[in-house]
């Protein structure tokens, strides 16, 4: 064998991995939605059929999970609402999440974006485009920051979430359970540590 083949062979050996990295396992589990209970069983079942875990451990995951939580982002209350069932009315409670502080949330993701080289922009003096709209799905109703100046901005998985409760999506409805989420829209400027001006418009009626 050549020199050159010995040293692709070195190569191959040393770089090539039947493991995921912490970061690429945590990528997968966060993609798919895996909960711990299914992360654990799905280790098991790799395990029983190939002989070999292509994951991390949990903890680590977990640890990723934990670094890169929002829960302390959103301000989670209960509401309880009366639905009928047949004859009878039941008595429902659900859950409202309303972001904290949707500026500083927004100014997270810019920054992200801006980090890894996502944002797109047309010359120097473009502004960052946002847009906020809602979305009624099934009986759920999400309020959501939409970003323009990437590629894809209607991607699902690129929407900032503020504002989610079990509802109408009519006015009424969005000013009861999002008004401090709109108050706080209103008030957004330019993010901090952007280096450019912010337009900000909505997708939904003017009203609110």
């Amino acid at each position: 064998m050549t020199t050159l083949q010995y040293q692709l062979m070195d190569f191959f050996v040393v770089n090539f991995s039947m493991n995921l990295s912490v970061n690429s396992a945590y990528s997968v589990v966060q993609f798919t939605f895996f909960s711990d209970t299914v992360l654990k069983d799905l280790k098991a079942f790799l395990t029983e059929q190939l002989g070999y875990d292509i994951f991390t451990s949990r903890n680590k995951i977990n640890n990723l999970r934990k670094l890169h939580s929002t829960v302390d982002d959103y301000e989670i209350t209960k509401k309880e609402t009366m639905k009928k069932v047949g004859s009878r009315e039941v008595n429902v409670k659900s859950a409202v999440i309303k972001a904290k502080d949707a500026s500083a949330l927004i100014s997270r993701r810019l920054e992200r974006l801006s980090d890894s080289n996502q944002l797109r922009f047309k010359s120097e003096d473009d502004p960052v485009v946002i847009r906020y709209g809602g979305d009624k799905g099934g009986s759920q109703t999400k309020l959501c920051i939409m970003f323009g100046s990437i590629d894809h901005p209607n991607n699902p998985h690129s929407l900032l979430l503020v504002g989610m409760y079990k509802g109408s999506d009519d006015s009424k409805s969005l000013q009861e359970y999002m008004g401090s989420v709109f108050e706080q829209i209103n008030e957004i400027s330019t993010p901090r540590k952007a280096m450019r001006s912010l337009v900000l418009s909505s997708l939904l009626p003017s009203a609110l």
